[in-house]
């Protein structure tokens, strides 16, 4: 194929012809021909190209095994990437840490210029390839990974985790309990390192606002599985998943829980639960309340639509 990445995304065709080939003494020119430089060269892509592409087809090939090879593969790439030298090298400051493992997560092409954790982030889109490959009856065993992650004991650790089962997400969201399940995986996780009882001990905790992102990322989760798709201005949480969210925040540190408190139950902290008529219901106190934001936000479309 001779266009680059952008002309097709198709994958590359065989570059020796073999398939083609009308004899076997062309066969075998061509399976003695072939080396890395001749492959890349022939293919049409870059290096980096092909590595997302190779990447892309072993996941679909992986996808294909059974089951029972599915448990190993999480085994083995929860250690691969607790063995990681730039994970496991103890001497590393935070800040520095968290930095490798962002250039892995966001580009793994980014890591490999300085050989940082060019592994770790290999193995995530291995891992984000083979669960788009599953059937959604074996989405669940997913968790199985996550669960030999554990305990967490960084925010490295935490942000791994979390872009391992990101991409699950929408696809869970149309299957209820299956996203139950993975949203109070990702709570338990995230209480490893910013629970009331760490599992580890840490005399400079991480401070809450250094996981903004983590908590957008729960907020934008919830708001998508409430609104069955893409997150719109009207879009609100169902009361299934606000009581789930109102249980797993109590495990996390105060400063942590104010952060996801318009995530709970209480009609006094969350306007989710102050506007939705079940809650309403079974607090009469706030049913006033409850007419009071009604009646503010018919006012806000009113001045909108003048405005238009």
């Amino acid at each position: 194929m001779s266009g680059g990445l952008g002309q097709s995304s198709g994958l590359p065709t065989s570059p020796s012809g073999a398939a083609e080939s009308s004899g076997p003494n062309q066969a075998n020119s061509a399976a003695t021909g072939i080396n890395a430089t001749n492959f890349v060269s022939r293919s049409g892509y870059s290096c980096q190209q092909l590595s997302v592409l190779m990447i892309q087809a072993c996941g679909l090939l992986l996808a294909q095994l059974p089951p029972e090879f599915h448990m190993q593969l999480y085994s083995e790439a929860a250690r691969a990437i607790k063995d990681c030298w730039w994970l496991a090298d103890g001497s590393r400051p935070v800040k520095e840490l968290d930095s490798a493992v962002g250039y892995a997560l966001l580009d793994p092409t980014w890591a490999s210029q300085d050989n940082t954790s060019t592994a770790i982030g290999n193995i995530v889109a291995l891992l984000h390839s083979f669960f788009s490959n599953l059937p959604q009856e074996w989405l669940e065993s997913t968790h199985t990974v996550i669960k030999h992650l554990r305990p967490v004991n960084s925010v490295a650790m935490l942000r791994i985790a979390f872009r391992i089962l990101g991409p699950l997400l929408p696809r869970l969201a149309f299957a209820r309990p299956l996203f139950m399940k993975t949203l109070a995986l990702l709570f338990n996780v995230l209480g490893d390192v910013f629970g009331k009882n760490p599992q580890v001990s840490n005399p400079n905790p991480v401070e809450a606002s250094e996981i903004a992102d983590i908590i957008d990322f729960l907020h934008h989760a919830v708001m998508y599985e409430g609104q069955g798709g893409p997150v719109q201005s009207t879009s609100k949480p169902k009361l299934e998943i606000l009581t789930l969210c109102g249980k797993v925040i109590e495990i996390l540190r105060p400063d942590v829980q104010h952060l996801l408190s318009h995530l709970k139950i209480d009609p006094t902290s969350s306007i989710y639960a102050a506007t939705h008529p079940k809650l309403v219901q079974t607090h009469p106190n706030n049913v006033i309340a409850y007419k009071c934001i009604l009646m503010m936000q018919d006012a806000s479309n009113h001045c909108r639509s003048l405005n238009m």
